[in-house]
């Protein structure tokens, strides 16, 4: 699911207007960024806990795909537009470093990705 989507974006020109899955390729599919993020966590910490689960397979791949470091770093650069610098603050960063923390206490490839101290995340 992509629509309906709340974007809660400011924008600067007609260029910002493009699809939820554009914007955000690493969260996106719910109603609004920060659910789509808490989303995520709770898949992380369904697999820490059940990784036996009927669907881990089919979570692993939808993770594999979010996850992965290009999409991060789109994420962390729609931060730093002058227009969107407290976009989801506070809430939807307490939940994408509740994400962090889970992918850091479990040993994962995609937690390099997510770290708070990443120079990724720091661009």
């Amino acid at each position: 699911m992509v629509y309906p989507n709340k974007l809660n974006q400011v924008l600067a020109d007609s260029s910002y207007l493009l699809p939820p899955e554009v914007l955000h390729p690493a969260f996106y599919g719910c109603f609004d960024w920060h659910s789509s993020v808490h989303g995520h966590w709770m898949m992380v910490e369904l697999l820490k806990r059940f990784p036996d689960l009927p669907e881990a397979e089919e979570v692993r791949a939808l993770l594999a795909r979010r996850l992965q470091a290009d999409h991060i770093v789109a994420e962390v650069a729609y931060f730093h537009m002058p227009e969107n610098g407290s976009f989801e603050r506070t809430y939807g960063w307490a939940w994408l470093l509740k994400l962090a923390e889970a992918l850091q206490t479990w040993k994962i490839r995609w937690r390099r990705n997510c770290r708070p101290t990443s120079p990724r995340l720091r661009s």
